[in-house]
C-alpha cells in the first residue's frame, strides 16, 4: 500500500517568549529563522518586520498558509501584541492560527514517546513544570516547583529544558541523568496541528509570576 504524502503548509512562526525573540518561516522547503528584539515592539512595528522579513528572502504574506504564535510564558506586553498580529493577518489572509507555548516547545521533540516528558523552564528565580503524555493526549496543569522536588520526585524522569537558558539553571538539575536541553523546532508544530495542545480560538498570554 502506498502512503498518501501529507503535504507541508508554508508557515511563519512568531516567538517572542522568554527565551527566544525570533520570527521563523518554511516555505517551499526554504526554513529561515530572525532573531529580533521585541522591545518597545507595537503592533505596526511588529507586522513590518515580518513583511520586510519576507520581502528579504523574496517572499510575501501570499505565500503563507499558516501561523503559528507563541502564547508564552514571557513579557505580556510582548506576547499580547505577537498574538493580536498573528490574529491580525489570520484574518485579513484566511490564514490557519495555531497557538503553543514554550513548556510544549521545548517538550514537542519527544512526542512520538510513551513515557512521561516533564517540561521544567526557570522564569526569574522560580521552576514551573508542565507534564505531557503525548500517546494518550495528555497535558498536566502548570505548577511552581523546587529543586529539591525535581531532585525527590523526577530524577529518574526524561526532563526537558529550553537550551538557550541552560546557563541559568541550578548544576544540581543539570547533573540529572535524563535531563535534556531542547533547541527550539517549529517544524515539528505542524504534527500537533490537529491535537488539542495547540490553540486555535481565545487565544491569549500566558503569564506566570
Amino acid at each position: 500500500m502506498i502512503k498518501k504524502k501529507i503535504k507541508i503548509m508554508n508557515f511563519l512562526s512568531i516567538d517572542f517568549s522568554n527565551f527566544c525573540t525570533s520570527l521563523y518561516f518554511s516555505i517551499n522547503n526554504q526554513k529561515i529563522q530572525k532573531f529580533i528584539s521585541p522591545d518597545n515592539y507595537e503592533n505596526d512595528h511588529l507586522v513590518q518586520a515580518i513583511l520586510d522579513f519576507l520581502n528579504q528572502n523574496n517572499f510575501t504574506i501570499d505565500d503563507l498558509e499558516e501561523i503559528f504564535v507563541n502564547q508564552g510564558p514571557g513579557s505580556f506586553s510582548n506576547i499580547r501584541t505577537s498574538i493580536s498580529v498573528a490574529k491580525g493577518f489570520s484574518i485579513a489572509k484566511k490564514l490557519n492560527l495555531y497557538g503553543f507555548d514554550s513548556f510544549l516547545l521545548y517538550a514537542i521533540p519527544y512526542y512520538k514517546s510513551k513515557n512521561l516528558i516533564h517540561s521544567l523552564i526557570k522564569i526569574k528565580k522560580k521552576y514551573y513544570l508542565k507534564s505531557y503524555q503525548f500517546n494518550n493526549l495528555l497535558a498536566s496543569k502548570i505548577k511552581e516547583i523546587t529543586i529539591n522536588e525535581v531532585l525527590s520526585k523526577l530524577a529518574n524522569n526524561i526532563i526537558v529544558c529550553p537550551k538557550i537558558a541552560e546557563s541559568y539553571y541550578d548544576q544540581r538539575l543539570i547533573n540529572l541523568p535524563k535531563l535534556e536541553f531542547v533547541k527550539e523546532n517549529y517544524e515539528i508544530l505542524v504534527n500537533l496541528k490537529k491535537t488539542k495542545y495547540l490553540g486555535k480560538d481565545n487565544l491569549k498570554p500566558l503569564y506566570l509570576s
